[in-house]
């Protein structure tokens, strides 16, 4: 067992690296997603974004980010193991780069060949595991209140937040800037497990090429909620609950 650390984008600086030695951490699983770059902010950076179905938090980023390249991967994984880290895991794509894979786009087969090019970047950076999140809504229906041990504040989940999700968004991010009127249409599990299987067959292959990647699966029995609705890598299904 490792004692580790997870990081949003903006906390990839030196005083988190700091705060993670000093409690004893020794890696480090971060998300190179910016989930806080909604214009006017007003949420915590500590935690991803509660709340605003409809608004969303931000607009998705793009696999031509440089931090996503061979450069920018290598040298985050310098950085992290200059402060006597070790860069374990990325979590999970960012909604800019797969959302036509997820909703079976016309830019679907087009962002496969970006995610292949991804995890092979990746594998070359000697980073032993990449998550991914198999979901259209993302993180929704999440509170904040006093329901941890002695009345700390921590994320909850009363109810499932059952607001259709707008043209133009998966994972509550905004991918289309003039998306079309009105919501993405519903659709069955099978569905949903189709173009997981999809996905999996055209991605993990890429992976397994060098034995880059072995692929470790966690479906949710859930499936219809909208949830709070190089060699020896892996590929992690962090999937939680889905909207079918």
């Amino acid at each position: 067992m490792k004692l580790g650390f997870g990081l949003y984008r903006h906390q990839l600086d030196e005083e988190h690296y700091a705060f993670a030695r000093q409690c004893g951490a020794t890696h480090l699983v971060v998300h190179l997603c910016d989930y806080f770059n909604k214009a006017g902010g007003g949420h915590s950076e500590n935690n991803q974004p509660v709340g605003d179905s409809t608004g969303g938090w931000g607009r998705a980023g793009s696999v031509d980010d440089p931090i996503w390249s061979q450069e920018g991967l290598e040298g985050l994984k310098a950085e992290i193991e200059s402060h006597d880290l070790t860069l374990y895991a990325i979590e999970n794509f960012d909604p800019g780069m797969w959302h036509d894979i997820l909703l079976d786009g016309p830019r679907r087969d087009q962002q496969m060949a970006l995610l292949q090019d991804l995890i092979r970047r990746v594998g070359a950076a000697g980073i032993p595991v990449f998550g991914y999140n198999f979901s259209i809504a993302g993180v929704s229906s999440r509170e904040i209140g006093p329901v941890a041990r002695g009345g700390a504040d921590s994320v909850f989940m009363e109810q499932v937040d059952q607001t259709p999700i707008p043209e133009g968004m998966v994972w509550n991010m905004r991918y289309d800037d003039s998306p079309a009127e009105g919501d993405l249409p519903f659709f069955s599990h099978d569905v949903l497990w189709q173009r997981l299987a999809w996905f999996l067959k055209n991605l993990v292959p890429v992976a397994e090429d060098g034995a880059r990647t072995r692929a470790f699966r966690q479906q949710s029995k859930d499936a219809f909620l909208r949830p709070d609705a190089p060699k020896g890598s892996k590929i992690v299904d962090q999937q939680r609950q889905q909207q079918a």
